[in-house]
């Protein structure tokens, strides 16, 4: 499961976002077994989409703490369990997070759709980034470029590497994440 946001990834203590922005999850689970690779391939292709519904803002939220996508939990869904706050939300380590239905993407929980929301540890993520560069070296020299003197200016200030910052640290580039 993942999303698609058409804003840069800031630190800040509001949501953020556009209504470009939506949530998805593949239909069947990578675990399930598949006759063959096209077979693999096929099932993986096919994605449940949540579009962003007009019912709150919510759409984006980056503290040092945490990152999230979605907020405001759907009162009429009757499942079980308990809600985590966010469609999808991220710890400041990226090593896990939850999953939770939402009303800014009308949305279950992306994992298993009977819970109100349930716990994760982050075994992967893609992050993917557009540009307006025209070529690859150029758009992986900007980021660089970015990167290393934010992390120079870091640096002076603390020891320590901070994944989250980096992640947001780059204005300029519209992102997409996949958690």
């Amino acid at each position: 499961f993942g999303c698609f946001t058409t804003e840069p990834w800031k630190l800040g203590g509001y949501y953020y976002g556009t209504s470009d922005s939506f949530l998805w999850r593949m239909r069947r689970s990578r675990k399930e077994s598949s006759q063959s690779v096209m077979q693999q391939a096929l099932n993986e292709s096919k994605l449940d989409v949540f579009p962003y519904t007009c019912h709150n803002n919510h759409v984006q939220f980056c503290m040092n703490e945490r990152l999230a996508i979605g907020d405001c939990e759907i009162s009429d869904m009757s499942c079980g369990g308990q809600h985590y706050g966010n469609a999808i939300r991220l710890n400041a380590t990226m090593s896990s997070g939850s999953t939770s239905t939402s009303e800014t993407f009308g949305n279950p929980c992306l994992i298993d759709s009977h819970l109100r929301g349930k716990e994760f540890k982050v075994t992967n993520v893609e992050l993917w980034a557009m540009t307006q560069h025209d070529t690859l070296d150029a758009a992986e020299d900007a980021e660089l470029h970015t990167l290393f003197l934010t992390e120079s200016r870091r640096r002076k200030a603390s020891r320590n590497l901070n994944l989250m910052e980096i992640l947001v640290s780059t204005p300029r580039s519209k992102r997409v994440q996949h958690f």
